[in-house]
């Protein structure tokens, strides 16, 4: 826009005089676009300073009412959404693919009618930047219709004609019932969201009788310099029994609550793992690793790892694809990536003839492996986007047909281990 300013003048076939007075208006123009600019950004800036604690809790009740469930993400403490948002979205449109969901939307979810009124909040702060919201007055009816719920053909076959029967609703009043029952919020860059990690949290403070203030330091985190040496050190903490370094290495922005409230459980965490030291230990022989690396996220898979370990009565050891166990009363086991399946069920005492089906991702391999993400120049390990992530990545190699062939199979071989019965 400002080449267009200072390009303009001088293409009018104008006296010097004019020219000059163009540019001056031009430039005029100029600053008063900038600061018109300026004090729509600052009037944004100022409402999203404004809103007010109550406020996410009552949007996140609007959004489920239009059954929004982006709507209801997007009211979650930055952090937490964003763990989130990205691989829910890909779940629902991997099980619409096989026929698990049909036409699914997280942003209008059809079979559930909600309605609220006269819902009113109450907030209370905790400390700077945190407080929790009540319920303290309102109604609420719903409906639940299985048969508009967008449900695809693979779970209305399993359904039958029930869900054209299972048509529920109802009504209540919306009121807390405890002080444990509300919602926690938080204030990040001026704004309220809700957090789901900080309510789990202060439900427990209450719970315990500890005040906000006796809560002390928690567990700063401590990543690390990258996404292999986050996974490394987790993997190495967990070996050890290492409760603080395992809280150290989890996301700052995805569990803020687990590193503040982490003087609740810890010193009881520490006392269980001294409990079973004695009769635990892992050695990790090797652990090479690779990272597929994008901007602020990674993804770390193992390439080979060397293990042994022993868990009471229970030993096992890992090695050239191989394991070797044992498990308390019964004879020594050694299984082989690759091996078949039915082989390894009559191994372990599940006695069937009855060999899997031939799945269409028989002898592939899912992308999976453990996500880190990158916080103010540290790499954490990424509890919830590694579950989802993987369980996105593993559906992606299953196709409709062999959901009817599992569920046979099981079915059989369900049959098989019960006698038929």
């Amino acid at each position: 826009m400002s080449d267009f300013f200072q390009e303009l003048p001088s293409q009018l076939d104008v006296p010097e005089s004019r020219r000059s007075r163009g540019r001056v208006v031009a430039l005029a123009v100029a600053t008063v676009a900038v600061v018109v600019a300026g004090a729509f950004a600052a009037v944004s800036l100022a409402g999203n300073d404004d809103n007010a604690p109550t406020d996410p809790v009552r949007a996140m009740f609007d959004a489920a009412q239009r059954g929004d469930a982006i709507g209801v993400l997007e009211q979650l403490d930055p952090g937490e959404r964003d763990a989130l948002r990205g691989p829910l979205t890909d779940l629902t449109e991997q099980l619409n693919r096989l026929g698990v969901l049909k036409d699914a939307s997280l942003s209008h979810i059809s079979g559930v009618d909600l309605k609220i009124t006269d819902l009113q909040l109450e907030a209370t702060t905790v400390r700077d930047g945190l407080a929790e919201v009540h319920l303290t007055g309102g109604k609420s009816a719903y409906t639940i219709d299985p048969d508009k719920l967008p449900l695809g053909k693979f779970i209305r076959d399993l359904a039958g004609d029930s869900l054209s029967k299972g048509k529920t609703s109802g009504s209540s009043d919306l009121k807390s019932s405890t002080s444990s029952d509300g919602v926690a919020v938080v204030k990040r860059g001026g704004h309220w969201y809700v957090s789901l990690g900080y309510s789990a949290a202060e439900g427990a403070r209450k719970d315990q009788k500890v005040s906000i203030a006796d809560l002390g330091d928690g567990v700063p985190a401590a990543g690390a310099a990258t996404p292999e040496d986050a996974v490394r050190d987790l993997v190495g903490a967990i070996a050890k029994l290492d409760v603080h370094r395992m809280i150290e290495l989890m996301p700052p922005d995805e569990l803020p609550s687990l590193h503040e409230y982490a003087g609740l459980f810890i010193d009881d965490a520490k006392h269980a793992t001294d409990d079973v030291k004695d009769s635990y230990s892992v050695t990790i022989s090797t652990l090479d690793l690779d990272a597929d690396t994008s901007g602020d996220q990674s993804l770390v898979t193992i390439k080979k790892i060397e293990l042994s370990g022993t868990f009471g009565d229970f030993t096992l050891s890992f090695k050239n694809g191989c394991a070797d166990f044992t498990v308390p009363g019964g004879s020594p086991q050694h299984v082989c990536q690759g091996a078949n399946p039915t082989d390894v069920l009559k191994s372990l005492g599940m006695a069937s003839d009855l060999a899997p089906p031939q799945f269409s991702f028989t002898g592939k391999h899912p992308k999976v492996g453990i996500v880190a993400t990158k916080v103010d120049g540290k790499w954490y390990v990424s509890p919830t986007r590694t579950v989802l992530d993987d369980l996105v990545a593993s559906l992606k190699l299953v196709q409709p047909s062999d959901l009817d062939k599992g569920r046979d199979w099981f079915q059989q071989l369900t049959q098989s281990f019960s006698g038929g019965d």
